[in-house]
């Protein structure tokens, strides 16, 4: 009794806290919110400074030596009361992730109780006492927050309205319109953070239970790993409905002086902190029946583990680390050395840095290098070109009958998606847009042309499948070159292979067709002379995955004003309509990714050995595999880094930090690079005639930058050329280097 009592004032403390100073329901909330808008926002970058200070100080020390019971529990005292003044002063600011992190504590503050209070409890009744008092809290707040919504308040017209105080507040520019409705809505997620806690206390408890009765570790790890996958798809699923209501509600209406604000990248922030902390969780969970190093052992031990470690063990994939990670790579080496200096013993050892040491640096600066044009031509070439080309034909087609532009449309759209590197969801939508303005055009509603968008849309994708399939995939599939290429005699593409051939699961045939891109899966399916009538079968869905969705998007995108004329729906709530069914759209797309990796996981996992068989057939590509990798290593062996010349050394640095700089600008943390331009702009009126007036001046600083990258890159290229002589090239070229 004694354990549950105290568990259940512990956990019920911080929401009852949060509840009386920073809810709406509270008469007192006011007074204090008031209190702390006034304290300047420097207080709290103070504050989480120095809170991340104590993390590493703590994290790193913990690495070198195993700390004292008396300094590991005043280290974790310390974060936990910085971090919860950080909160507290991020209220104002940030309200989302500060609630969350207060409602939190209450599962937080029984870490330390379980060892310093009841140490000798077993971990089963602990886990017990746990998980209910953090449901009895979630219900507490339930409980206290239904009345007030149902009674109301004096002056409440609607169920969502806010006392006076607040609208006062927020009139007066004191909080912000999205920290009024955190506090509205703070005792339901409040209450829905705490049920999480409590499933996964629940999901310990059993496992706890179940590790006590049976030694079959495996079968407990895989109950484990069953409940959270559940757990999983169900927050997946909840979060997205969130996000949706989040967009619906992005409408940018004037409440209370001021605009109605976006919430969605609270939600997506809460969503990846909720998924990270599950995921930590489960290790944490797993590792309680078998070492750290065990565990470790039996990941690694995974087919699909061991083949996504040799496809991770190759420059192209250390150039893609070094160009995203290249500044906390920076930033730990210089923390490394200042550690270093201060106690003579490095400390990229203990935190598993050291994975660089051995790499062949001139060739992860060169592919690193490349994959940095790659990216700008993605995002300048693919991102905006495809956008202004789209916007013109949607602007040139304006007026036309509508079964001419759907001619139109149909052919545009099949020639687009032939090209390798076409996005489809554009696509589908300017054959909203411009279908769906024609229909209208010509006296029919709104629905009927969506519809028959979308029908010419789906029939369109079709024939791209069979064109693909037949006059590429199936000529290309005779090339030994080609195959070598597609690499579609290793595992992975062996467990493609026997999925979309072998395999009687239709799910994971039509999870791998609309998973994965458009182009290189019909091709594919070519190369490996499957029947198009099973393939067109299994593409059906995409009527539903990404050609409603997003023909439907475009169409609301077209003019709102037009498109719901006969609804009581405001022009915001249209547009916040529009991109939501985008995210539906890409949600949907990303799921059914998910789902071909798994399935392919599974097919690796269960007939890894046969995958791995060599067949007569993989001959010839394995001796192109060997001659390959004998190639790179001979040009690499020439040119590694300790035999390239200083300024050379000099010029790939220079070269990465231009591409950085680049990237960062392009990414928007600094301004805008291009203007805003979408499928239904025009040149002549949102450019003023002139194409290249999209690009701001950021835009031309991240271009030019890009272009210096690249310039490298040829200067590097050149001189390589120069120093390797034509003997040398000749002799290279007998181990099969490739030569530029």
């Amino acid at each position: 009794m004694k354990l549950y009592f105290a568990t259940g004032c512990v956990g019920c403390l911080p929401p009852a806290v949060i509840l009386c100073l920073f809810s709406q329901i509270s008469p007192w909330s006011p007074v204090v919110i008031e209190a702390i808008a006034q304290v300047p926002r420097s207080i709290g970058y103070v504050s989480l400074t120095l809170t991340a200070v104590c993390v590493l100080i703590a994290w790193s020390v913990n690495k070198s030596q195993k700390l004292s019971l008396a300094v590991f529990w005043m280290l974790w005292w310390s974060i936990l009361i910085l971090g919860t003044a950080t909160s507290v002063l991020a209220l104002v600011h940030h309200p989302c992730f500060a609630v969350a992190f207060l409602a939190i504590l209450g599962p937080a503050l029984m870490y330390p109780m379980r060892f310093l209070a009841f140490p000798t409890r077993s971990s089963a009744e602990w886990m017990q006492a746990v998980w209910i008092c953090t449901a009895l809290a979630a219900a507490i707040c339930i409980v206290v927050w239904a009345p007030w919504i149902i009674l109301g308040f004096p002056g409440r017209q609607k169920w969502t309205d806010w006392p006076d105080p607040i609208r006062q507040l927020v009139s007066h520019y004191t909080i912000t319109w999205k920290f009024a409705f955190v506090m509205w809505a703070a005792p339901p997620s409040i209450a829905f953070e705490l049920m999480i806690v409590a499933l996964v206390c629940w999901v310990r408890m059993k496992h706890v239970e179940t590790n006590t009765q049976q030694n079959d570790i495996e079968r407990q790890h895989g109950i484990i790993a069953s409940l959270i996958k559940q757990l999983t798809a169900w927050l997946f699923v909840l979060f997205m409905l969130v996000w949706v209501c989040a967009a619906l509600n992005a409408t940018g209406t004037i409440q209370h002086n001021q605009k109605s604000e976006d919430m969605r990248q609270e939600v997506l922030g809460l969503a990846f902190l909720i998924f990270l902390g599950l995921a930590l969780w489960t290790y944490d969970t797993l590792s309680q029946s078998c070492s750290h190093e065990e565990l470790a052992h039996r990941v690694s031990s995974l087919r699909v583990v061991v083949e996504t470690n040799n496809l991770l063990n190759n420059d192209w994939c250390r150039g893609f680390i070094l160009l995203v990670g290249a500044l906390p790579m920076a930033a730990c080496i210089a923390f490394d050395s200042l550690f270093t200096f201060v106690r003579r013993t490095s400390t990229l050892e203990g935190w598993g840095l050291h994975f660089w040491a051995d790499w062949r640096w001139s060739s992860v600066f060169v592919k690193a290098l490349w994959l940095g044009v790659a990216y700008h031509g993605l995002v300048v070439g693919m991102g905006k070109v495809t956008v202004v080309l789209l916007s013109v034909v949607n602007e040139y087609v304006a007026g036309w009958p509508l079964f001419t532009v759907s001619a139109v449309m149909y052919t545009v759209a099949l020639l687009l998606f032939l090209s390798p590197a076409s996005p489809a969801m554009p696509i589908y939508m300017l054959m909203g847009i411009i279908m769906t303005s024609s229909a209208m055009q010509q006296g029919w509603d709104f629905v009927p042309a969506v519809a028959w968008a979308s029908f010419i849309a789906f029939a369109m994708k079709l024939s791209f499948c069979v064109v693909a399939q037949k006059c590429i995939g199936g000529p290309c599939g005779s090339s030994v070159r080609i195959q070598h290429a597609v690499q579609i005699h290793t595992p992975y593409m062996r467990a493609v292979e026997e999925l979309l051939i072998g395999s009687s699961d239709h799910i994971a045939k039509t999870a791998l067709l609309l998973g994965g891109p458009d182009w290189p899966a019909a091709v594919l399916c070519g190369m490996l002379q499957i029947p198009i009538l099973p393939i067109l079968l299994h593409v059906s869905p995409v009527l539903f995955q990404s050609v409603i969705p997003s023909v439907l998007a475009g169409a609301l995108m077209l003019a709102p004003e037009i498109a719901m004329k006969d609804t009581p729906m405001k022009n915001g709530s249209v547009k916040a309509m529009a991109e939501a069914s985008l995210v539906v759209a890409g949600v949907l797309q990303m799921a059914t990714s998910l789902l071909a990796f798994y399935k392919i996981q599974d097919v690796m996992e269960k007939r890894y050995d046969k995958l791995s068989e060599k067949r007569p057939q993989d001959s010839v590509l394995l001796e192109m595999d060997e001659a390959s990798e004998a190639r790179e290593r001979a040009f690499w062996r020439e040119l590694q880094w300790g035999n390239l010349a200083g300024w050379v050394k000099y010029l790939l640095v220079f070269g990465l930090v231009c591409m950085e700089f680049s990237m960062i600008i392009l990414s928007g943390l600094i301004g805008n690079c291009f203007k805003e331009f979408s499928l239904t702009s025009s040149i002549e009126n949102d450019l003023g005639g002139d194409v290249f007036a999209i690009v701001q001046p950021l835009g031309w600083v991240a271009i030019l930058l890009g272009c210096s990258s690249a310039l490298t890159l040829a200067a590097f290229y050149a001189w390589a050329r120069v120093v390797l002589g034509p003997e040398d090239r000749k002799a290279l070229e007998h181990e099969g280097a490739r030569v530029v």
